[in-house]
Parts: structure tokens; C-alpha cells; sequence
């Protein structure tokens, strides 16, 4: 039920701009199709954001192609990404038919000199589609809706140590 994309990848950089190391899913830089799969896992840990971007051969424009990005600690962390976590340009739902190579960034944030890390471990594609994050810190986190207990409408506010983008979904 999984695809393993080899060797694992251990890279530290100090830049002002940006660093990114790709994997090839083939020694020759062919199209695979992954499309019977529906999320992207692996065991990372480093410093910062990294994105994640699905080369399609399909697709020459690279803003065109589906990224994501997760927040790297200084502890090993599982990551279960689903599809649908990735998004593009082209606003439709990522199909895998046609991926040549996966794309991992880390970006200086402000442009100063920065010291990124990342180490990714067990890197594969899986029938997964739960979001999940199997390593978790023990840190408090506070979330609070106001009013509460509320009717029609309230608001919620939390806070996050690092800056990134998310979806709130509530049930």
C-alpha cells in the first residue's frame, strides 16, 4: 500500500534566499504514475517551514505545480499528508499521473542570513488520507471561542509559535 522514494535526505545551508533538494522517483527522470495513492508521508525533523512540491512532467510552469508546506521541529516528527493538502496555481485537485521528482525548499524568511536544516526520513506515497502528526509537544496551546456557549456565531482566537498557513475546520 505504499510507494518508498529512496535515500533519505540530511542537508544543512546557511543562505539569504532560499535552498531545496529534489528526489527523482526514477533514475532517469521518467513519469510515474501515483495516482492510485492519496498521500505523501514521511519522518522529518529540522529547523523552520519546508515546502513540498510535486514535479508533474505535465506542468511547465512552477508556479503551477502542487505544493504544501509543514512546520519542521527539533524532534522527529511522522508526517501523513493527504492530496488535498496540495495546492496550485491552476486551482484544480491534484491528480499524481504523470510525477517526475519531489521538490523539498526552505526559505529565509526576512532575506538575512540563516542557518536550515532539514532531515527527512522514509519519504513514500501511501492509500492514507488523514492528515496527521504522530510526534507531538507537550506545550499548552490555547483556543477560545467567544461567545461560549454560543448560537448563531462566535469568534476563535489562538496563537502559534511559527507563522504558516492553515485550514481551521470545525465539527
Amino acid at each position: 500500500n505504499e510507494f518508498p522514494v529512496e535515500r533519505n535526505v540530511t542537508l544543512n545551508a546557511t543562505t539569504s534566499t532560499y535552498f531545496a533538494a529534489y528526489r527523482a522517483l526514477t533514475p532517469r527522470f521518467k513519469a510515474v504514475d501515483l495516482s492510485d495513492y492519496s498521500s505523501f508521508k514521511l519522518r522529518a525533523k529540522g529547523t523552520g517551514v519546508i515546502e513540498i512540491t510535486f514535479v508533474k512532467q505535465s506542468i511547465t510552469n512552477w508556479n503551477e505545480q502542487y505544493k504544501t508546506t509543514i512546520a519542521l521541529t527539533d524532534d522527529f516528527q511522522d508526517f501523513v499528508i493527504p492530496f488535498s493538502s496540495f495546492s496550485s496555481d491552476l486551482n484544480t485537485d491534484l491528480v499524481l499521473d504523470d510525477i517526475v521528482t519531489i521538490v523539498f525548499t526552505m526559505v529565509s524568511e526576512d532575506g538575512s542570513l540563516a542557518t536550515k536544516e532539514m532531515n527527512l526520513q522514509n519519504v513514500r506515497f501511501g492509500q492514507t488520507n488523514t492528515l496527521s502528526i504522530n510526534t507531538l509537544d507537550n506545550e499548552v496551546k490555547t483556543l477560545t471561542a467567544v461567545p461560549n456557549p454560543m448560537t448563531l456565531q462566535t469568534n476563535i482566537q489562538f496563537s502559534s509559535d511559527i507563522s504558516e498557513s492553515l485550514t481551521f475546520v470545525v465539527y
